[in-house]
């Protein structure tokens, strides 16, 4: 029996521990779970489920959680996942996935971040190859993955970026020239006719001209060139004699009458449709007709969306304009801190006398209210002198009350809202409440009737951020802050006084700078006394006969503003350029330019004109070009661009913009920058010595300087000038000439 009776109580003292351990792990969750640790809540409820697991609470309560848990999980995957962040989303579907192994959900976020992370990968690849000029594998690669998923945005912007390269690199019509245009030809021609003219250059070149019906071939010229390329010759005849060429294949070539009508009806056009995401698509029309003076323009303001018909060389020049209008709008996030810290400070101290002195029987007093401290004049006790008869003089009891009372509170408004605002829009913040104005009218024939109006009392504020380059930003702040006062019923009118507190100022800071707008105080001191005539006036005794209230009560308002730039201005490089655009009469089209050619090797004029005349008769209207090759035409060396502003400021910055121009031989350049360093300061660069910068530049570079002299004339030159090639060979570049600024107080 003793080893039954000591085998039950073991038994009992494990079912009593258990169920204590469970009971333990059941309470420690339900603490983490109301602390937000939805994660250790479900171990400890997972732990007391195990050690009860005939407890149904325990069950049910687990289960719950996991439920709400694994739901909570897989919300904020679905977000990470949304939002980009795969590595964020993958780990919150690994922790529900510990909890619900078969979660369909699950499942499918995994499988679609692997997917994508594989598509990432891929348009990485593709990037590779847009940058290194294989646009044509770089697309191949893009469209597969957006068949596959074409909500890949990555590989969306990557394929537009190709689409624009390619635009961009195609050359116009007018630029695809044959070969045979680039051999060089020498003629001597005295009185010849148009025709005749194009007829040697046909046989020489095996180029076939074509002539619209309306072009004069018997037209007379002089022309005289030496070792100039054919295209050069072709083109100087078509602009001094009015006319217009268009290739029809690689060796035939329309020649045709530059008029208006003729250009109708040859020059080729070409639509282009422009879908605006910044920029206003009334403002690109704008441009556009102003600029490019394209006629044909549609405008779809639902899509913001522009379809232009143009010349392929007027589309180019379409296109950079569009490109600098629609920039992103630069956005600033404002973190602002609004405090308002009150302080109050009471105290009463004294002896409070009775007011009043009655006279009568104390037994037929009433009892009511009698005096303004609130004392009520009872019966009771009553503090009397009997004076004959009936007639007693009485106070009412207590008479005598010493009041010994401090008040001391502090207390503050915090607000910290945080808002995203565009360039040049308003931002406004209210944070306080809307109080109800009822106003009661009373008409004859209708009645009464009321209307309610709401007020916004608490705090106020309006922002109007201006982002300038070199991130800085501009605020205009208005705040206000109110409160009720004092609440007032004017002839069924309920109205409120309040008490308001106004600032407005515009500030100019730095990106991430702190500016502290403090100083609206309100100080409040008033002092009651209750006192004994005559005696509360005597010096120090007076205290014993008189009650004093002190009260103090002081509240000020600080604003914490804190600029933080979303987007700058991100304005194209090639701005500071200038962009060639052709004429007024044919927009886009290449400036008129040859190749530079030897002293009196070129003279073109029409028959009788001062054109240069043979040194000696020439026994036919032709002399072709030699047999032997001929040296090629000197290539003229490029130059450096060089840009800067004409005055800045001192004590102001300024951007120089230096560039290397396109189609040159050279690709980058490097050289020294040399300037006063008394009168400009380099900012953000390492120089070799005082005044001297190296810089590299690849395409463009700009450099930022600070105006340091007071007034006058600085000057930055480009020294030790060398330009380098796509094979990283060294080649000959002019240097720009050296910028004045001029310095202004």
């Amino acid at each position: 029996m003793k080893r039954y009776l000591h085998i039950s109580l073991s038994l009992a003292a494990c079912a009593l521990l258990s169920s204590c351990a469970g009971y333990w792990a059941y309470d420690e969750g339900r603490r983490l779970m109301f602390q937000g640790d939805g994660a250790g809540a479900l171990a400890k409820f997972e732990q007391a489920v195990k050690a009860s697991p005939d407890n149904r609470t325990y069950r049910d309560v687990y289960e719950r959680e996991r439920k709400e848990y694994v739901e909570r999980l897989v919300g904020e995957g679905d977000m990470f996942r949304n939002s980009g962040e795969l590595d964020r989303g993958e780990a919150a579907y690994l922790k529900a996935q510990k909890y619900a192994p078969n979660n369909d959900r699950v499942r499918t976020g995994l499988a679609w971040i692997q997917q994508r992370r594989e598509d990432l990968a891929a348009v990485r690849s593709a990037q590779g190859d847009f940058d290194a000029g294989r646009l044509d594998e770089a697309e191949k690669t893009v469209r597969a993955i957006l068949a596959k998923d074409s909500s890949v945005k990555q590989a969306r912007d990557l394929l537009n970026r190709i689409m624009e390269r390619r635009v961009a690199d195609a050359p116009p019509p007018s630029s695809l020239l044959p070969a045979a245009l680039s051999k060089p030809i020498t003629l001597e021609f005295r009185d010849a006719t148009l025709k005749s003219v194009f007829e040697v250059m046909s046989r020489t070149s095996g180029i076939n001209f074509v002539f619209d019906r309306d072009v004069r071939a018997d037209t007379k010229i002089n022309i005289f060139v030496r070792n100039n390329t054919l295209d050069d010759v072709v083109k100087l005849i078509l602009t001094t004699n009015q006319l217009e060429r268009k290739m029809l294949n690689p060796n035939s070539m329309l020649i045709y009458p530059n008029t208006p009508a003729k250009q109708k009806e040859y020059r080729e056009l070409v639509v282009r449709s422009f879908y605006l995401a910044n920029a206003d698509v009334k403002q690109a029309v704008n441009l556009v007709k102003g600029m490019v003076k394209s006629q044909d323009v549609f405008i779809d303001e639902k899509l913001n969306l522009m379809v232009v018909k143009d010349t392929p060389e007027a589309m180019s020049v379409v296109d950079k304009l569009v490109r600098s209008l629609d920039l992103a709008e630069p956005e600033v996030m404002l973190d602002l801190e609004v405090m308002e810290v009150s302080r109050t400070r009471m105290q009463t101290l004294g002896i409070t006398y009775p007011t009043q002195i009655n006279f009568g029987d104390p037994s037929n007093a009433p009892n009511n209210s009698n005096n303004n401290t609130g004392t009520t004049t009872g019966t009771s006790n009553p503090l009397n002198v009997r004076l004959s008869g009936s007639l007693v003089a009485y106070v009412v009891n207590p008479a005598y009350v010493i009041n010994l009372l401090a008040t001391d509170s502090d207390a503050k408004l915090l607000a910290n809202p945080r808002v995203r605002v565009k360039n040049r829009e308003k931002a406004k913040v209210h944070i306080g409440s809307r109080v109800p104005v009822i106003t009661t009218t009373s008409t004859a024939n209708v009645g009464v009737s009321s209307s309610v109006s709401y007020l916004d009392v608490g705090l106020k504020l309006d922002v109007e951020p201006n982002i300038y380059l070199r991130d800085e930003v501009a605020i205009k702040v208005g705040l206000e802050v109110s409160n009720i006062t004092q609440t007032l019923n004017i002839q069924g009118t309920i109205a409120y006084q309040l008490g308001t507190r106004n600032a407005a100022t515009v500030l100019q800071i730095k990106d991430g700078e702190t500016q502290i707008l403090a100083g609206l105080i309100q100080d409040d001191d008033r002092t009651n006394a209750q006192k004994v005539p005559g005696l509360g006036d005597i010096p120090i005794v007076g205290r014993l006969f008189r009650n004093q209230t002190d009260d103090r009560e002081k509240t000020e308002i600080v604003l914490l503003i804190t600029p933080r730039i979303v987007r700058s201005i991100n304005w194209p490089q090639t701005a500071v350029f200038d962009t060639p655009v052709g004429t007024d009469a044919q927009i886009g089209n290449p400036p008129l330019r040859i190749s530079q050619t030897a002293a009196g090797a070129l003279a073109l004029a029409p028959a009788g004109g001062p054109g240069r005349t043979p040194p000696q008769p020439l026994p036919s209207l032709v002399a072709p070009a030699p047999q032997e090759t001929a040296p090629p035409p000197e290539t003229a060396v490029p130059g450096l661009l060089m840009a800067a502003p004409l005055a800045a400021k001192s004590g102001n910055e300024f951007l120089l913009s230096v560039g290397v121009p396109p189609g040159t031989s050279a690709v980058s350049a490097r050289l020294e920058l040399a300037y006063d360093p008394s009168q400009l300061e380099a900012i953000g660069a390492a120089v070799s010595a005082p005044g001297r910068l190296p810089l590299k530049v690849d395409g463009t570079a700009s450099v930022r300087f600070k105006v340091l002299a007071p007034q006058g004339r600085a000057q930055v030159r480009a020294e030790n000038l060398v330009g380098v090639d796509p094979g990283g060979a060294t080649v000959p570049m002019m240097p720009p000439a050296p910028v004045d600024i001029t310095i202004t107080p």
